[in-house]
């Protein structure tokens, strides 16, 4: 069971980064939980093979049915196994409450005194351990792997157009080379049409930025002639398509802080896209760190040394604190 949730851990710690653009993972990672548990081939399963795994030969599921029959006593694991087995233990339970009932009203005087004897205790008592039948775990992960590509074909069937936009500006897995090329006609006319309805604005302003924030007559000129070269193929998009694909470990906002000035609109797009959600695992993580600082051992501390602890510890791969071992 481990191995088989290991990938569900694995991608969740990539996708709680704070530190790099996550949202383009989105997409890979979806078509990549889904390859990992379809229906294997060379072992003869098939969707309907997943379907008859879950909800049985007749489209229902197995163990949708009641077990009314006291007498029978399903196998274990199974949904009439657990009601039988709460039957059971309700029906011996109002069994046990009428006994200890009568036996008290026998032990009762006529004036409602109690005789001296001692009322024996029921050995029947509710909170008496007892032992069911094992559960049966034949073909479990089989079951569990259906249930997964199940949930995942149903609820990730399409992607939203922002993760798309997301993962075709992602220089590392714009020709969707992962899924065989699927979805890259539809996220490239997203960008296209982000593309179309910025290009008559952003070249002059990019242009003009470049010329005020650069005191280098190389980097001007090179604008211009970046800017000469547009006018005979003016699609970014293109352009864009033609270079190459960086590799999986190379940062993407570097990529496009370098080639901005050849692809400046989609530089823009990118900016916006290539983005980290919000979400709450960085603040869980720095309540994580206070806590694993301030114990019971250290509650002396001041709040600025704390503060100044804490930032080290989660700035502490931007610089270099401790000198080299060597």
């Amino acid at each position: 069971m481990i191995v088989t949730l290991e990938p569900f851990e694995t991608i969740t710690r990539k996708i709680s980064g704070a530190k790099y653009p996550t949202l383009s993972l989105v997409v890979p990672y979806m078509y990549l939980l889904k390859n990992n548990f379809a229906p294997n081939e060379e072992e003869n399963e098939t969707l309907d093979t997943y379907l008859s795994l879950i909800y049985g030969s007749n489209g229902e599921e197995e163990d949708s049915d009641v077990a009314s029959d006291d007498e029978y006593i399903p196998s274990g694991g199974t949904r009439q196994y657990w009601q039988h087995s709460h039957h059971q233990f309700h029906h011996q339970r109002r069994g046990n409450t009428q006994n200890r009932g009568q036996s008290q009203g026998r032990g009762r005087r006529r004036g409602g005194a109690s005789t001296s004897h001692p009322v024996e205790s029921n050995l029947d008592d509710i909170n008496t351990v007892e032992y069911l039948q094992p559960v049966n775990t034949e073909g479990l992960l089989q079951k569990v792997r259906a249930a997964i590509f199940l949930s995942l074909d149903e609820l990730w069937t399409v992607p939203s157009n922002i993760m798309l936009v997301a993962t075709f500006l992602d220089p590392r897995f714009k020709n969707f080379d992962w899924c065989n090329g699927n979805g890259k006609d539809e996220a490239k006319q997203l960008v296209q049409e982000l593309y179309n309805a910025k290009k008559d604005f952003l070249p002059r302003n990019s242009i003009n930025s470049i010329i005020s924030s650069s005191d280098d007559d190389d980097d001007i000129f090179k604008a211009l002639k970046v800017n000469k070269e547009r006018v005979q193929d003016d699609d970014e998009v293109m352009l864009y398509l033609q270079q190459k694909q960086v590799r999986l470990k190379d940062d993407p906002l570097k990529w496009w802080s370098v080639n901005e000035i050849t692809l400046p609109i989609l530089a823009q797009i990118a900016r916006k896209y290539l983005s980290i959600p919000a979400a709450s695992v960085p603040s869980e993580r720095l309540f994580s760190d206070a806590g694993n600082h301030i114990s019971a051992r250290r509650t002396r501390l001041s709040p600025e040394l704390v503060n100044k602890m804490l930032f080290l510890k989660r700035n502490s791969d931007i610089f270099d604190i401790f000198p080299p071992l060597n």
